[in-house]
């Protein structure tokens, strides 16, 4: 659906604070006429979330966030990526924390990398960042340096459509069926989202920590199915 990526920063605001923690500040700055861009809000909103977790990660003694939102014009676009001509919703996701190396960067979509201690992630926040741009048309590039933070630049395809303004949430179950969803997710306030985002379809929802973690039933269920990570 044409969304207004401002709206949704605005209303992400309140839980990445929340995500962030006391020790980083938060600055989110929107520039004016954004353009409407084709995607999901709640994907969006995942997205954003997996950004300010990666950054915290990468600022344990605190730190900065910023993100900046913005239109790139056509010629704008290609000549800093060298990518097809169009304009483009650009989303800069900026760090003050550790910075990673080169090797790093090389495998930082890939599902399942993480440079965290064992059980300390699955590995898959990035990757699927990663996907969910991809998914709209639109690229990501990383620039980073030890010790010199960390940038994420998305840039989303324009979307010529006005931007639809969200419909009220759906009142539980009046969505969906009696299909239950096994949630795996490590980290509380990703599972947390996931579970509010699940439950205005009208799903019921089994969460856990780890695979071993979760209910017999609803393991032995995904087996012959397909679970969601």
């Amino acid at each position: 659906m044409p969304t207004d990526v401002g709206l949704v920063l605005r209303g992400s605001e309140k839980l990445l604070r929340r995500a962030l923690g006391e020790d980083v500040d938060l600055s989110i700055t929107v520039a004016p006429d954004l353009w409407p861009v084709l995607c999901d809000p709640g994907q969006l909103e995942q997205v954003l979330l997996n950004l300010a977790l990666n950054a915290r990660d990468a600022m344990p003694r605190g730190g900065r966030l910023t993100i900046d939102a913005g239109n790139v014009r056509a010629a704008e676009a290609a000549a800093a990526h060298g990518e097809r001509p169009g304009d483009w919703v650009r989303l800069v996701v900026r760090d003050t924390g550790v910075g990673m190396t080169d090797e790093v960067k090389a495998h930082l979509f890939e599902p399942f990398f993480t440079t965290k201690e064992p059980g300390a992630g699955t590995g898959l926040g990035l990757a699927s960042v990663y996907g969910a741009i991809a998914q709209t048309g639109g690229h990501i590039h990383v620039e980073s340096e030890p010790g010199r933070g960390t940038t994420f630049e998305l840039r989303l395809p324009r979307c010529e459509r006005p931007a639809l303004t969200p419909p009220p949430l759906p009142a539980p179950g009046t969505v969906g069926g009696t299909e239950t969803i096994l949630v795996v997710e490590d980290d509380p306030l990703v599972r947390s989202v996931t579970r509010r985002t699940l439950a205005t379809a009208g799903y019921q929802r089994t969460t856990a920590t780890r695979l071993s973690s979760a209910p017999r039933n609803t393991a032995r269920r995904s087996t012959s199915s397909s679970p969601t990570w």
